[in-house]
């Protein structure tokens, strides 16, 4: 999950950059990016990066992630840097539209975040299995920044924190992370709201079909074809 999210981050960020980039060299207005699509943006970066640091704390060192989920953030990240990056900076709105169609590739991700509702639903749903379980010392460091105080005399038994058995998150710690989820999930409705002067519009329903992470990769933004990669951004 962590690394799904530090992935929908990347997007937010490097691919608010993309859409910023277009809308100043006039492709899209620019008073309605500046006023409604840039808050948005901040906001759901946000609601990312709250969810992101409370599972970084229950993952702790266990971090193995999927090959395949792997391999497709990379190619999501590379893809976004080939249009972004430049000598190890940031490429200004004229170097980016060399390299790609910026009023396209602002509508692929525009849909590549608007689809961070469905996953929103994906992970609150992950988060409040009970059968979830995590290393006890993760979960006990999440457990800490929680308001709550725990029923018993800790949040997990001593002994499974010594041995770091795998452990069931505590209900307040279950509750904490949806609400995170839940967070992500109304920002990622906003942005697909402030975006609709893009021209890309999106049908939200959370009892329509879900994407788990590997298919929501697999859709995420597939930005045109840059001529060639930026200084310091060969995959």
């Amino acid at each position: 999950m962590l690394f799904t999210v530090k992935v929908e981050r990347d997007l937010t960020v490097t691919g608010g950059r993309i859409v910023a980039a277009a809308a100043q060299l006039g492709a899209f207005d620019p008073d309605q990016h500046t006023q409604r699509l840039q808050p948005a943006l901040g906001a759901l970066d946000e609601a990312w990066a709250r969810l992101g640091g409370d599972l970084e704390q229950l993952a702790g060192r266990a971090r193995r992630v999927d090959p395949e989920l792997l391999r497709s953030g990379a190619e999501l990240r590379a893809s976004l840097r080939e249009i972004t990056a430049d000598l190890g900076g940031h490429a200004g709105p004229a170097t980016m539209a060399q390299r790609a169609d910026l009023r396209a590739a602002s509508l692929e991700v525009h849909r590549g975040l608007a689809s961070a509702v469905d996953l929103g639903y994906v992970l609150r749903d992950v988060v409040t299995d009970p059968e979830l379980t995590a290393p006890a010392r993760g979960v006990q460091a999440a457990c800490t920044l929680l308001h709550a105080q725990p029923d018993e005399t800790a949040w997990v038994d001593a002994r499974d924190v010594h041995a770091n058995r795998p452990v069931a998150l505590p209900e307040a710690l279950r509750e904490s992370l949806a609400e995170r989820s839940s967070e992500v999930v109304a920002a990622a409705v906003r942005v697909d709201s402030a975006g609709t002067f893009l021209g890309a519009t999106r049908e939200i329903s959370p009892a329509g079909p879900l994407l788990n992470g590997r298919a929501h990769a697999e859709r995420a933004v597939g930005v045109p074809q840059a001529p060639g990669p930026g200084y310091g951004c060969e995959r």
